[in-house]
């Protein structure tokens, strides 16, 4: 018994080695099939059908990427990352709603992550709800002040709002971190010609 025991630890860690070769090569589908065999030995692992979900999510099959990361969340109800992937998920499904209700789910466990505001930011944005999603890309900016993309989404909603200076301050903060960012320079530039 012991001998079949390590057998299959050996072949789960095979496996496990598989998917991230595949993966790491971009071979998203060959991970998926290994990543499956894997849930055929650990299938009451949630670490096993987060990572089906991330590779399911990677090749566009979002409705399949949120049925694994809610068996993921049914098995541990305190996943956060499993709760954020899920919004992500349904962002794709434009199920925003639910997008914005995951991403509280994620903030209630890990309250302190600046990705998951900004994500939350972006399903509020998409729902037509600026001002909480200004509040959401504040927080993010807030929490982690060294990332290109929060200033460029806040500067995106800034745009749409009509606030002009808001935007470009924000493009030019992206560009100051992130001197490549085409996002913010792209639209720095719009707004310098007064194009937008």
């Amino acid at each position: 018994m012991a001998r079949k025991v390590k057998n299959s630890e050996a072949l789960l860690t095979d496996l496990w080695r598989q998917a991230t070769d595949c993966s790491d090569e971009g071979n998203e589908a060959e991970a998926y099939k290994h990543i499956l065999r894997v849930l055929e030995l650990d299938s009451h692992n949630p670490v096993v059908h987060y990572n089906l979900g991330c590779s399911a999510e990677y090749l566009g099959k979002h409705r399949l990427a949120g049925e694994h990361f809610t068996d993921a969340i049914d098995l541990d109800p305190s996943y956060a990352d499993a709760y954020f992937m899920r919004a992500v998920s349904y962002d794709h499904l434009k199920r925003h709603d639910l997008a914005v209700k995951d991403c509280a789910k994620a903030l209630d466990i890990n309250p302190d992550d600046a990705m998951t505001y900004n994500n939350r930011g972006i399903s509020h944005c998409w729902s037509g709800n600026a001002r909480q999603a200004m509040r959401d890309y504040n927080k993010s900016i807030r929490l982690d002040p060294n990332v290109a993309r929060f200033y460029f989404n806040r500067g995106m909603l800034s745009e749409k709002m009509r606030n002009w200076d808001r935007a470009a301050s924000d493009f030019q903060t992206a560009i100051g971190i992130d001197p490549n960012h085409a996002g913010s320079l792209a639209r720095l530039k719009l707004l310098k010609a007064g194009k937008c």
